[in-house]
């Protein structure tokens, strides 16, 4: 029982195109991967390349605003340093003789709000005014209300006791967290 030749070649003929068939689709495939690998690397140069211009970009903005990131750096104090400057206010009042109170503080978006209560004669208060706004701190009063503690002047005149009493709500503007 042997097979005849024409059985023979016709499946020497499908081994032959099945081979063919297989290496042209192994040759697709590996086009295809090297297609895929080298569009890879042009991706990655490009987006390396967009990288350095875009830190390009950035360092020259920082380089070129050195200058006003100081000088904002300058005006914004430390929170510790809000100590310091509620001890000035203290000193403050000390110096134009008058009684002071913090009634609440607070910190906001803009900066550390604080109400404050000042009592003494009506020269101390303006006085403790004038030096609250030439601290070297920007310091922003958003309200003042200034109130006599006697309603009859004639008496306040006879008697010397006439206080004054001034509410504000400040804003310590360079207060950072």
């Amino acid at each position: 029982m042997t097979p005849s030749l024409t059985k023979i070649k016709t499946l020497a003929r499908l081994i032959l195109i099945l081979d063919l068939i297989l290496v042209v689709v192994w040759l697709f495939l590996t086009w295809s991967t090297d297609q895929q690998i080298r569009l890879w690397r042009q991706l990655d140069n490009k987006s390396q390349a967009l990288d350095n211009s875009d830190s390009l970009i950035l360092k020259r903005y920082l380089d070129s605003t050195v200058d006003q990131r100081a000088n904002l750096e300058q005006l914004l104090i430390k929170g510790d340093a809000v100590t310091t400057f509620i001890d000035r206010l203290e000193t403050l009042a000390h110096q134009s003789q008058v009684q002071l109170k913090i009634t609440q503080a607070t910190v906001a978006s803009e900066g550390l709000n604080l109400h404050l209560v000042v009592n003494g004669s009506f020269a101390q208060v303006y006085r403790f005014l004038e030096i609250l706004e030439s601290l070297p701190e920007p310091v922003f009063i958003s309200r003042a209300d200034l109130t006599s503690s006697l309603l009859n002047a004639e008496l306040a005149v006879k008697t010397g006791q006439n206080t004054w009493r001034m509410e504000l709500d400040t804003t310590l503007l360079s207060y950072k967290n």
